[in-house]
């Protein structure tokens, strides 16, 4: 209940969060930036009321970011038709004369897209 007033009190708490974790994620920056006194001086000097999520929380919200954009993903692989999907084998040997094979899969004309 405490959450759900914070929220209703301050609004724009879910986009600056969903804000910050697509800057950690895009900048490659780590979880523990929140906890960086400097930091935290940053957000308060831009926005007084925004109080930042902790750490294990943030993780959580990459976290999530992360599956959902897997799930995106893996949605957009299965829409290419198997009649664009061209196996390709190679085999190989080694200096110990064991051979090994590899098989790997080209797309033809596929698109090139970005889930993040």
């Amino acid at each position: 209940m405490r959450i759900r007033r914070k929220l209703e009190l301050y609004p724009a708490k879910q986009e600056l969060d969903e804000a910050l974790v697509s800057m950690i994620v895009k900048d490659t920056q780590p979880c523990s930036i929140v906890d960086d006194v400097g930091f935290r001086a940053f957000v308060f000097k831009l926005d007084p009321n925004y109080v930042l999520p902790t750490r294990q929380a943030l993780k959580a919200m990459v976290g999530a970011k992360y599956d959902s954009a897997k799930e995106k993903a893996m949605a957009n692989v299965e829409k290419v038709p198997a009649s664009k999907v061209v196996p390709h084998q190679t085999v190989l040997e080694n200096p110990s004369g064991v051979l090994g094979e590899t098989c790997s899969c080209i797309l033809v004309h596929a698109s090139i897209f970005s889930t993040l």
